[in-house]
């Protein structure tokens, strides 16, 4: 299945995304954000799991099929309390701030984050 608009498609993993998700993987924002991933982060493991520049029209538009497709009725989101970006593409997309998980993940570094929690209703998609 896939699902896009007119300048995105969210599709099925294809082998020849390896080497993009290995180069992103490289940033040190990613591995900031994501403190789950793997250190050093390598080509086999880029082979086992995207980033571009278009995360809100991929959010948007997942969101959509999640209301309209799957006929869920509520999304949650989770985002470290100092991902700025993260959260503000929450909010673009018409989540809402709910509050603050304290101690909610584990970073790379072994302590633990507090998140913030958003949720999006169907009529408050943007």
């Amino acid at each position: 299945m896939e699902l896009g608009d007119d300048l995105i498609v969210l599709r099925p993993w294809r082998e020849s995304d390896a080497e993009a998700v290995y180069a992103a993987c490289q940033d040190p924002e990613t591995q900031r954000w994501l403190p789950a991933l793997p250190r050093p982060y390598t080509r086999d493991d880029a082979e086992g799991a995207g980033r571009g520049g278009n995360t809100t029209r991929a959010v948007r538009r997942l969101c959509r099929s999640a209301f309209d497709v799957l006929r869920l009725e509520r999304l949650a989101l989770t985002a470290d309390v100092d991902d700025v970006a993260s959260q503000r593409v929450a909010e673009k997309v018409g989540f809402r701030r709910e509050g603050v998980l304290r101690s909610h993940m584990g970073d790379a570094k072994g302590s633990r984050r507090d998140s913030v929690l958003f949720s999006l209703l169907p009529g408050e998609l943007c």
